[in-house]
């Protein structure tokens, strides 16, 4: 059975609900107007079959760039603590808490708009990896993954080279991050998860091409 013979279904079973709900009050209905509400309806639903349903509006759009950064920021944060954003962002409202740089979304657009966003929205806007990586390919990381680097100082972070053994998607709440394990020279293995989002900084191709490596 396709979904509009299901609708069709559904709508007739509808139908015989209301003629016998009528019937219940004392109200019965005559067979010609069943007859007019059936093909009516009917109509309706076949219209409704046949157009084409409307892409559906992002409400990310209605956010300014800044807005929308920062929002996706808050919703990676969440991600990383294991946190689902909506909640957390909430639970803000009720307890008359700052949410930050997502304050702006209580003052300006408020719950039911936050309700309306769907992990395909926040998808949509999440960027791909500068490089499209695969396994086998040479990168250097930060060690900015294994160290803390102090912001506030001049000191840099050291670049490894290493290899990438593994590749793989995963999706803890609305976000999917492309995580990733490599593999430095000295047989030490690294998993680095979020390589599509916030630790997209962390890595990069070596500025020298390294020599290709040696088969086994």
């Amino acid at each position: 059975m396709v979904a509009g013979d299901d609708r069709k279904e559904t709508l007739q079973n509808a139908l015989q609900a209301a003629f016998r709900q009528c019937e219940t009050v004392g109200s019965p209905l005559s067979d010609v107007q069943r007859q007019i509400i059936q093909q009516v309806t009917q109509t309706l639903l076949l219209k409704a079959i046949s157009e084409p349903v409307p892409d559906p509006i992002n409400p990310l759009d209605d956010l300014t760039p800044d807005q929308r950064q920062a929002l996706l920021d808050y919703v990676a944060e969440c991600d990383r603590k294991g946190q689902d954003w909506k909640p957390t962002l909430f639970n803000d409202w009720m307890e008359g808490r700052n949410s930050g740089s997502v304050q702006f979304l209580r003052d300006l657009y408020g719950l039911d708009w936050v309700n309306g966003v769907l992990p395909q929205h926040l998808a949509a806007y999440i960027e791909s990896p500068v490089v499209e990586l695969k396994v086998g390919d040479r990168i250097e990381v930060s060690s900015r993954l294994w160290e803390w680097i102090p912001e506030e100082t001049d000191e840099e972070p050291t670049w490894v080279l290493c290899t990438v053994i593994l590749l793989y998607e995963a999706q803890e709440t609305e976000i999917v991050h492309l995580n990733g394990m490599v593999q430095f020279e000295n047989g030490l293995e690294l998993e680095i998860p979020g390589l599509n989002d916030w630790n997209q900084s962390n890595w990069r191709l070596p500025k020298r091409s390294p020599p290709p490596l040696e088969p086994d």
